[in-house]
């Protein structure tokens, strides 16, 4: 492989990498206690 498709694909995999790991924070990171919205009542809330 040439040296621009070594850049390009490191560069891909560096961006794919991260927003996968930014996501995966953001759904997995527990909301600060005061921003808990309980169920709604006909849900048993």
């Amino acid at each position: 492989m040439t040296t621009l498709a070594w850049i390009f694909m490191i560069v891909s995999v560096s961006a794919v990498t991260t927003l996968m790991a930014w996501c995966f924070r953001q759904v997995l990171r527990a909301p600060p206690d005061d921003h808990v919205v309980p169920p709604p009542d006909s849900l048993g809330g």
